[in-house]
């Protein structure tokens, strides 16, 4: 399957969730979801797991759970006891816009992770980028 002209390739012979990697990343999209976007940076065993991409709508929310479960199934993508790290989640520089971003990113990946069973014990907003910000989240 072509998606916007790169080889994508459907994590189970029926599932709307496609996946392709390169030396960089592993990258998740959906079938009929053509914003749904979430990018996995490699090394996938370093102490925080980033997550470069991660543009998913409410609605879609089950469908990254799908692309998380499967990192972590078959990928062996460690979540749980670690940190993971989602950059640029906003690039406002309204602090009201921020703290929006960061709450609905917060919400986001509350609820992927939820499905897999697990639980944000932490999250934090990190301002160290010149101009934007992370947001940070310790999973149990």
């Amino acid at each position: 399957m072509t998606v916007n002209n790169f080889n994508w390739r459907p994590i189970e012979p029926e599932s709307d969730i496609l996946l392709r990697d390169d030396e960089f990343s592993f990258q998740f999209s959906a079938a009929g979801h053509p914003r749904l976007f979430i990018r996995i940076e490699k090394p996938t065993d370093a102490s925080e797991l980033r997550v470069s991409d991660f543009l998913v709508s409410n609605d879609e929310i089950p469908l990254a759970a799908q692309a998380f479960q499967h990192a972590a199934d078959k990928i062996g993508i460690k979540f749980a006891g670690r940190c993971i790290r989602a950059s640029n989640i906003s690039t406002s520089s309204n602090d009201a816009d921020d703290r929006q971003a960061f709450e609905a990113a917060q919400t986001k990946f509350s609820s992927v992770l939820e499905h897999m069973l697990l639980i944000v014990d932490d999250c934090r907003l990190d301002r160290s980028g010149s101009r934007s910000f992370d947001i940070v989240l310790k999973v149990l």
